[in-house]
């Protein structure tokens, strides 16, 4: 009889959210990219390459726990690398919009130095920094809900 090569603890709600967060990153990856095509930030500036690198680490993290989650079932280790995953997502966030501070109080609350393509970029940041915050929660959340069922031979 052949083994099923996919019997781990990711099942359910668990396989789902992070699946969902793993689209969640890639889409504010894709907009953190878009906000520096405004011109008025450019790649390489303060924190930017820090945050690539994160959401990078990020995006590993989360293939990690999908594959090893699926793949291993006997194991808990594979439970830590999740949180893994939301913590690079968190630190990234943190690092990106910390970059954009000052672009805030510039372009949206005082419209000193607005219609240069910092509203643009500002609003790309805050839609990303929203989308890692929300998947980093989405697989917090899926992986306790994991960590909190009971197992199977512990009902029988």
């Amino acid at each position: 009889m052949k083994e099923k090569l996919f019997h781990g603890r990711v099942k359910g709600f668990q396989f789902y959210a992070l699946t969902v967060a793993l689209g969640m990153t890639v889409i504010g990856f894709v907009l953190s990219f878009l906000s520096y095509s405004t011109g008025y930030y450019a790649l390489g500036d303060k924190n930017s390459i820090l945050v690539v690198i994160l959401c990078a680490f990020a995006l590993l993290m989360g293939v990690a726990s999908l594959w090893l989650g699926l793949r291993y079932a006997d194991t808990n280790w594979p439970g830590m690398i999740p949180i893994l995953f939301a913590m690079f997502l968190i630190l990234a966030a943190v690092f990106h919009i910390g970059d954009r501070f000052e672009g805030i109080g510039v372009c949206i609350v005082t419209d000193y130095d607005a219609g240069h393509g910092g509203e643009e970029a500002i609003y790309f940041s805050i839609a990303a920094t929203v989308l890692w915050l929300a998947a980093a929660v989405l697989v917090l959340v899926g992986n306790f809900k994991q960590m909190l069922k009971p197992k199977e031979e512990d009902a029988e």
